[in-house]
């Protein structure tokens, strides 16, 4: 974790998740216990074969839309957008397969919009959003946008075996 003072602080933790060992360099404590839980809630998604992904999560009944980005690549204006449907998160979105067919949900941490639901949908679409002058919607094949969603995983593996098995 980096502060605004550029002083850092290390969380190592145990593949148990039964220990977790702290390091900083001027002894405050806020970062990690504002975003350890983030982080141990991640690696735990991992142990469930669901992964955490940087995308605003859109239901709309039981149809699923998952809307991916970098920062600032238009996550949260969608969900603005979007009030009148369930957001399920304008940030983070966990992805769960379950009986050859995918899910999204949202996550306890709210981006911009502050707007949260735990709250599943089946997807019935992933939108990659690219900000541009122009409205348009391109169709990508299948590796291409496999290539962008893996970018966007939130994947903190612990051993090789991790690695192994989430791909």
């Amino acid at each position: 974790f980096y502060q605004k003072d550029f002083s850092a602080s290390v969380a190592i933790i145990k593949p148990s998740f039964k220990e977790v060992e702290y390091f900083t360099s001027n002894n405050d404590l806020i970062p990690v216990m504002y975003n350890l839980p983030k982080f141990i809630f991640i690696l735990a998604q991992q142990k469930f074969e669901q992964f955490v992904v940087h995308a605003c999560g859109v239901a709309d009944d039981k149809r699923g839309y998952l809307f991916v980005a970098d920062s600032g690549g238009g996550k949260s204006t969608i969900a603005r957008l979007a009030q009148s449907r369930t957001i399920l998160n304008d940030d983070r979105i966990i992805l769960r397969k379950k009986k050859n067919k995918f899910k999204i949900f949202g996550t306890p941490w709210a981006g911009l919009m502050n707007m949260t639901s735990n709250r599943g949908a089946e997807i019935k679409d992933i939108f990659f959003l690219k900000k541009s002058k122009t409205n348009q919607i391109i169709s990508l094949n299948r590796i291409e946008a496999a290539k962008i969603l893996f970018r966007n995983i939130v994947f903190f593996p612990l051993n090789e075996t991790d690695i192994n098995n989430a791909f």
